[in-house]
């Protein structure tokens, strides 16, 4: 799966939390305290800019939601077309360079702009996205090189097993099948280290014989949490990868629930206590809808009802977590 897709999803996450009711934010120009459920006038909801309903000033909520950067009028006028006005003297004595892709701004304000809004989203450029990726190339590297030291300091080896054929349900997901096995739900992970988590959930789809090759769709997760955390927050983590399946569906997702939480590298530092491993089948980009995309939406969707995400961490069986995910989601 090309890392297009990946950034697709992100910005499908993004759409599926535009308020977290758990949140709140204070502008940092009058200090007013703004609810996440609050209806703000949004200016540009994809890239998270709306005004200030006190102050009128436009903000920008970050990548973390920790806190709000005051973007400047310009970003307002730039968004909204206007004729064309000539900047003063003063503002075109320095030129301003970004220095992910290297365009130059005459004036500050709109690099201002550009620049917060290319550490904001993602880290990829608003205006260049192609040259940024070109720069994570050294960056790629090292993540090569240190999941090659993880896979030999750990010494993973992943037995197969015969194919399941325990309890399951499916359902469609964009002209393709998701399937859950009760034996993939699990609430007993005795890791509390983000790779050793990833590699307990790996056996489980080695062991049920639905993955053929459980060492080379461990490198794979390793390599995506590297790219970017599948932890966005509100405890939850879905990591995904595709994978050699030895089952007719295109998708299957396995469930680990810790009730205490552990760190996993989400975006919102907090604990995660839901983690849904999906391993797909590899995409046809000649096909209308990806697959594995419309299953994470629907996930998503899911798990943005603080309801369902209360009543799997309830739950003291994987069986009870079974019959609850085939009410709601089949």
């Amino acid at each position: 799966m090309s890392n297009d897709d990946f950034f697709d999803f992100m910005v499908f996450w993004e759409l599926m939390f535009p308020e977290d009711e758990d949140k709140t934010f204070e502008c940092p120009s009058c200090d007013t305290i703004i609810k996440g459920d609050d209806k703000v006038p949004w200016i540009d909801k994809k890239n998270k800019i709306f005004k200030c309903p006190n102050c009128g000033k436009l903000l920008l909520i970050g990548p973390t939601t920790e806190g709000l950067v005051e973007v400047e009028e310009a970003r307002e006028k730039e968004l909204q077309p206007q004729k064309e006005s000539i900047p003063s003297k003063e503002s075109l004595k320095d030129i301003f360079i970004c220095k992910f892709c290297g365009k130059e701004y005459k004036r500050k304000d709109v690099y201002e702009v550009h620049d917060a809004s290319t550490k904001a989203v993602y880290y990829k450029c608003f205006d260049c996205e192609n040259k940024f990726r070109l720069e994570e190339e050294e960056r790629k590297r090292k993540l090569e090189e240190e999941i090659s030291r993880e896979v030999d300091a750990s010494g993973v080896c992943f037995p197969g097993g015969p194919l399941i054929s325990g309890e399951k349900f499916v359902c469609r997901v964009g002209g393709g099948k998701a399937v859950f096995y009760l034996d993939l739900i699990t609430l007993d992970i005795k890791a509390r280290r983000k790779n050793d988590i990833i590699k307990e959930m790996v056996g489980l789809f080695t062991a049920s014989g639905i993955v053929k090759d459980g060492l080379e769709f461990y490198k794979r997760l390793l390599w995506r949490e590297g790219i970017c955390s599948t932890a966005f927050g509100q405890g939850i983590a879905l990591p995904y990868i595709y994978a050699d399946l030895a089952i007719e569906e295109e998708i299957a997702t396995a469930l680990a629930i810790i009730k205490e939480g552990v760190d996993f590298d989400s975006l919102d530092e907090e604990p995660v206590r839901l983690i849904f491993m999906s391993a797909n089948r590899p995409y046809e980009q000649t096909k209308p809808a990806a697959p594995h995309l419309s299953h994470l939406a629907k996930l998503s969707r899911f798990l943005k009802s603080k309801e369902h995400r209360q009543a799997l961490l309830a739950v003291n069986s994987k069986e009870e977590a079974f019959i609850y995910l085939k009410t709601n989601l089949a």
